[in-house]
């Protein structure tokens, strides 16, 4: 990921190459609402929250969730969409999201950790 992102950067003009900050998630988005997984008891209800077995798998297998995906069925949104009955991408993301919290995406998320520090000195 480090040598994309430094290629991307490379391939900016020297003019204007210091306002560029070039970020590359290494899986989906939905890797990062892999962290905590009280938020996902809050938040959905208990109705939807289907997939609780896989859930709780999930948190024991992965203490970063930025490295969550070995395939295509265990990626991140089709482990939501077996966990939470009718996922939807945009509500349940934002949802999610927002209850986490970027403190605390950052705290279990390196990569995304760095290039948000990164932004945040601008």
């Amino acid at each position: 990921m480090e040598i994309l992102e430094h290629g991307m950067l490379e391939s900016i003009d020297d003019a204007v190459r210091s306002r560029f900050i070039p970020y590359l998630q290494l899986h989906e988005f939905e890797g990062l609402l892999f962290n905590d997984i009280d938020i996902f008891h809050e938040q959905i209800p208990e109705k939807e929250l289907v997939g609780i077995d896989e859930l709780t798998q999930t948190f024991k297998q992965y203490s970063n969730p930025e490295m969550i995906n070995n395939n295509r069925e265990t990626s991140p949104s089709h482990r939501l969409e077996r966990i939470i009955l009718g996922y939807n991408k945009i509500v349940y993301g934002n949802i999610l999201a927002e209850a986490i919290g970027l403190k605390k995406i950052k705290a279990k998320s390196p990569r995304f950790n760095e290039w948000i520090k990164k932004l945040e000195k601008l």
